[in-house]
């Protein structure tokens, strides 16, 4: 059944462009998505595993003239990250399903990372933590009830740190860790074909929003390879449930940022809504939706 609308002040979903929702949607079914049946435009939503409380959606968008995407550390939101409690498990599943990882199984002491490209090359991953700190991910999945997939976190890298922290901040995401440059766990940018040895990377922070039970932004500045535009940045993007659109660009543009005026749009699932947003530094798209009147 088609979930009702969502509480303002969460993230209500997660969207990433497709060229094709014909090639994408069996990726995804794979990893463990359930579409819905109903299609708008081109646009379709799939859900997470069942939980107590809600996991964010995902939209697939069909655009079919997207910038071809590149590197996964140029600004936007390049990766969507899932937990897995037994990545080596996953893998042989997904195998059997036809899809294999981008690069070896990465792993180190604290993690172990397996990532996909779906067709147009947007990344998915999966990671486990080991212990302790596995064991509390699996007692917040047991708390929340989280069923698989869990959708843990999208990342966003942008060009200049303190903007794109202060923005976060400013759209009411928490700090839940920030790591530096030493604290970096950069044996497992393997599992992404990238440079363990040759990589800078300034700051990591993992922020969300208070009423979500666990969805989280990975906010990342790049140095070496550095974080650029090239508009693929524009090819995703993040929605806030919200209870007035206008309030909501109105305090991100008093906040320093670009912002969208609200116009409607019609959605799946839920029809005519109104939709607003405002950009991050390096361009990354976050919008602001009302879902009262669908």
């Amino acid at each position: 059944p088609p979930p009702p609308p969502p509480p303002a002040g969460v993230v209500s979903h997660v969207t990433v462009d497709v060229s094709s929702l014909k090639a994408s949607l069996p990726f995804y079914e794979k990893l463990g998505m359930q579409a819905f049946p109903s299609s708008v435009a081109g646009a379709q939503f799939l859900a997470a595993g069942a939980t107590g409380r809600r996991q964010p959606l995902l939209l697939l968008r069909e655009n079919a003239t997207m910038t071809e995407r590149g590197p996964t550390w140029l600004a936007g939101m390049p990766r969507l990250c899932i937990y897995s409690t037994d990545v080596d498990a996953d893998v042989r599943r997904l195998a059997e399903a036809g899809l294999e990882p981008m690069a070896p199984v990465a792993e180190d002491a604290m993690a172990k990372i397996a990532a996909y490209y779906d067709p147009d090359r947007y990344v998915v991953y999966l990671i486990e933590f080991k212990r302790p700190l596995g064991w509390a991910v699996r007692l917040q999945r047991a708390y929340h009830r989280i069923g698989d997939p869990m959708m843990f976190h999208l990342t966003v890298n942008v060009p200049k740190a303190e903007a794109g922290l202060r923005a976060f901040e400013s759209l009411g995401f928490k700090t839940l860790n920030d790591q530096r440059e030493d604290q970096v766990l950069y044996q497992l940018l393997a599992a992404f074909n990238i440079s363990t040895t040759e990589t800078s990377i300034k700051h990591i922070r993992l922020c969300k929003l208070p009423r979500d039970s666990h969805f989280m932004m990975c906010i990342m500045h790049w140095d070496k390879p550095r974080t650029e535009q090239t508009g693929a940045e524009l090819l995703n993007s993040v929605t806030i449930a919200v209870n007035d659109v206008n309030a909501a660009l109105d305090a991100a543009a008093a906040a320093g940022m670009r912002v969208e005026p609200a116009a409607t749009r019609v959605l799946p699932l839920y029809g005519e809504v109104a939709i607003g947003a405002a950009f991050v530094d390096g361009g990354s798209r976050v919008e602001f939706c009302c879902f009262a009147s669908s």
